[in-house]
């Protein structure tokens, strides 16, 4: 009896042992376990919790909550929450998921909790803190947003580009005809209606501008400019443009504002801000134009959609006091076409054109808006160092020439005008309709022949291809790009292969003779 009793003893040591290591282990796990753990009655009383002092920043500590019922010290929505999933995990006896915010001193927890069965009355709830996993989602999904902006922006700069193209070749031969019959042969009443044909085509070019600056295909000359110029000039003119009831204001504080740019690139930028910002404003209101000096870090550049480096910038702000505009007004304003005037009132390319104003200066643009509370933007470009301004000046009379030029160009009515153009002012003037015949006619006649004019996009044979072509005839032949889409990257390229210059379509009767002289005789 006596030794039953010692091996009874022994294996109860043994098993309290066993147990005692169990909870051990069982404790161990649970300091080691992240997660809080709630024990909740079936009325949602709060029994017990792990760990008993709660280092989360937005639950209260076990002794002030323990024993109460879960209405009395949670918010209203996590209390359903969890009346609804003790509910059904009793009902069910299977866990259960969810997640939920918790918003504190303007911050904001993400938590998931896990539902499960505790005998026939108990729920074990576990809650896991996920606000660092949820951020990184949203910062995700804010960043996808980001790229799939800019890809969209970048295809609908390409296809603005392809359009004005077409515009422009068509406009280079309605201009060309028209100075021709005005200078010409109209009198009367027929000068005047060829004179609305110009100012018609012209309004039209300014049109297939905007859409080139926007896909940053305008190859413009960028020269050392004081910005604070502009924008007192900008300031200047709106004066003359918005209703009087609006105030323009200026605010400078920068000292350095000497940037690298183009001045009727950048004034038409601010002037459609301005504009825009008039519009935004019903009856009285301020526009402010602010230039300050700024630096911008490795950080900010690499999280914006522009591509620019780290430096320092000129911060242009232009300031409205207007309605504002809604998230999703704002995130589409830089797209052309895009307006909220009614039709008829807006071409939706203002806005279009800045973006792309300020992509050609390597700079970036931001806009902050909110329904009634006004909308500013602001415009970064780099800095550059203080230099004199050259000064040109043109003489305007129509220079005269005995050159004799081909021009290669699939449009025939760009081809019919610019040869009467020419051959008025004492040029002579050979054709050809593709780069292929135009290839044929100048290996027969490069010893006459003292400059070449070239479109770019042309059937048979492209203008990239002419151009290496016409290059191994005679390498240092002067060849003027005529184009309305080609882009500086491209014009750098050809620019390093010898004597190139560019001639933008449309144009007019003195740039072509003006260039096509300087082209030949430089």
């Amino acid at each position: 009896m006596l030794r039953e009793l010692q091996n009874r003893e022994q294996d109860l040591s043994a098993k309290n042992r066993e147990l005692a290591d169990l909870l051990e282990r069982n404790q161990a796990l649970l300091e080691a376990n992240p997660d809080i753990m709630i024990v909740c009655s079936t009325e949602g009383i709060l029994l017990d919790c792990h760990p008993k002092e709660m280092t989360d920043d937005y639950l209260m500590p076990p002794h002030e909550f323990l024993g109460k019922s879960i209405d009395e010290v949670a918010p209203e929505y996590v209390a359903k929450l969890t009346h609804d999933n003790i509910e059904k995990v009793l009902q069910t006896r299977t866990k259960s998921y969810a997640t939920y915010e918790i918003t504190i001193q303007k911050e904001k927890r993400y938590y998931e909790i896990r539902y499960t069965p505790m005998g026939e009355n108990r729920v074990l709830s576990t809650m896991r803190n996920i606000t660092e996993l949820r951020n990184a989602e949203l910062e995700g999904k804010r960043l996808e947003e980001q790229l799939h902006q800019t890809q969209k922006l970048e295809a609908l700069g390409r296809l603005s580009g392809g359009i004005a193209h077409d515009f422009n070749n068509a406009l280079a031969g309605i201009i060309g005809a028209a100075e021709i019959l005005t200078e010409e042969h109209s009198k009367g009443e027929e000068k005047e209606f060829v004179t609305l044909i110009l100012t018609a085509a012209n309004r039209a070019t300014d049109l297939t501008k905007k859409l080139l600056t926007f896909s940053r295909a305008e190859v413009s000359e960028k020269y050392p400019l004081d910005a604070q110029d502009i924008v007192t000039e900008t300031v200047a003119l709106l004066g003359h443009t918005v209703d009087r009831a609006i105030t323009l204001n200026t605010e400078i504080t920068a000292r350095d504002t000497t940037i690298i740019g183009n001045t009727s690139l950048l004034q038409n930028a601010l002037m459609n801000m301005g504009i825009n910002a008039s519009h935004a404003i019903e009856k009285t209101g301020t526009i402010t134009f602010s230039l300050k000096n700024t630096h911008l870090d490795k950080e900010y550049c690499l999280s914006s959609p522009f591509n620019i480096e780290e430096g320092d910038y000129l911060e242009i702000g232009v300031r409205d006091t207007g309605c504002g505009m809604s998230p999703d007004i704002s995130a589409h304003i830089f797209e052309p076409f895009f307006t909220t005037k009614p039709t008829g009132e807006g071409t939706g390319l203002g806005l279009a054109a800045v973006y792309g104003a300020v992509q050609e200066h390597a700079g970036a643009i931001t806009v902050y808006s909110e329904p009634g509370q006004g909308t500013i933007f602001y415009i970064y470009l780099p800095l550059a160092e203080p230099l004199s301004l050259p000064v040109q000046e043109k003489n305007r009379q129509l220079p005269r020439g005995t050159e004799t030029i081909l021009i290669i160009d699939d449009e025939e009515l760009i081809r019919k005008t610019a040869s009467h153009m020419l051959e008025s002012l004492g040029f002579t003037v050979l054709t050809a309709s593709n780069g292929r015949e135009g290839i044929e006619l100048f290996q027969k006649e490069h010893h006459r022949i003292d400059g070449i004019i070239l479109d770019m996009i042309m059937p048979v044979m492209g203008g990239q291809e002419t151009f290496s072509l016409l290059r191994d005839v005679h390498r240092d032949i002067p060849i003027i790009i005529s184009s309305g889409f080609t882009k500086e990257k491209d014009m750098e390229q050809l620019r390093a292969k010898g004597r190139v210059f560019f001639l933008h379509k449309p144009f007019k009767k003195f740039d072509l003779a003006e260039l096509v002289l300087r082209a030949c005789r430089n």
